[in-house]
C-alpha cells in the first residue's frame, strides 16, 4: 500500500471488550455517561502512528479509512477511539474525519464515529 516498502504507520484495532483490560483509556471517559458502545457495535482504535517521514501527505486518513471498513466489513457501528487534547493533529484528523466528541475529561477526548 505504502511506496519503497518503508514502515509508513501502524494502527491497533481491540473490540471494545478488550479495551477494558486497558485500565485509564476508556473506563473514566465513560463514568456516567449512556453505554451505547460495547463489544457488538462498537471497535476501539487503540493506536493510530504514522512515521514523521509521512506526516501530512494523508497517509493518518488512509490508515484511519482502512479501519473504519475493517470495522464496517466486521459488523460494527462504530469506531471509538481516545486522544490527548494537546495532541493538534490527531484532533484535526479526528474532527476532519467526522469523528464527535462523546466525552472529554479535560486532557483526553473520547470520540466516536457512526458507520
Amino acid at each position: 500500500m505504502f511506496e519503497n516498502n518503508e514502515k509508513v504507520g501502524h494502527s491497533n484495532l481491540l473490540n471494545y471488550d478488550e479495551s477494558k483490560s486497558y485500565d485509564g483509556d476508556i473506563t473514566p471517559l465513560m463514568e456516567g455517561k449512556e453505554q451505547i458502545f460495547d463489544g457488538e457495535n462498537c471497535l476501539y482504535l487503540h493506536d493510530l502512528w504514522v512515521n514523521e517521514n509521512f506526516r501530512g501527505k494523508g497517509k493518518g486518513k488512509k490508515l484511519l479509512e482502512k479501519c473504519e471498513k475493517y470495522a464496517k466489513s466486521n459488523g460494527k457501528d462504530y469506531v471509538t477511539l481516545i486522544t490527548s487534547i494537546s495532541n493538534k493533529p490527531a484532533v484535526s484528523l479526528y474532527e476532519k474525519s467526522d469523528y464527535k466528541v462523546y466525552n472529554t475529561n479535560d486532557v483526553k477526548n473520547f470520540y466516536f464515529k457512526k458507520l
